[in-house]
């Protein structure tokens, strides 16, 4: 929100990657936690709906 606003604190050189390109990295974190939790759900989701 302070970046948006203009007065966001300068990152100094030795800052984390993340710091440094928070869009990439909330892409990243999102496909990763999707690549993981999806082909757990599926299954899970097809046994529940197919003995009801």
């Amino acid at each position: 929100m302070r970046e948006l606003w203009g007065n966001a604190p300068p990152l100094g050189t030795d800052a984390a990657w993340p710091l440094r390109h928070p869009v990439i990295a909330s892409i990243v974190w999102w496909l990763g936690i999707s690549l993981v939790v999806a082909p757990l759900a599926i299954p899970a989701f097809r046994n529940r709906t197919e003995k009801a």
